[in-house]
């Protein structure tokens, strides 16, 4: 019997999940926000320049700045 392993696929979503959360944490904890909308465009902007700077090429935690990153436009788009 060959390995398998079913619907991996929804641990792949559980540690994006994981990455994403401690991403927001550290960043509303530095900031003193408390949610994704009080974080300003300039803070948004020295984050992302931090996680370019600072995290390898293929980090783990790369796509948790770009989720922050769209997410934070998205929510920002509406509110506009």
């Amino acid at each position: 019997m060959s390995f398998n392993w079913p619907k991996f696929y929804k641990e792949e979503q559980r540690l994006e999940n994981i990455v994403g959360a401690l991403v927001f944490e550290q960043v509303s904890e530095f900031y003193g926000v408390e949610d994704l909308t009080q974080l300003t465009k300039d803070q948004l902007e020295e984050v992302l320049v931090w996680a370019d700077d600072k995290l390898p090429p293929f980090s783990l935690l790369a796509d948790g700045f770009k989720n922050l990153r769209d997410t934070w436009e998205y929510v920002n788009e509406f509110l506009d």
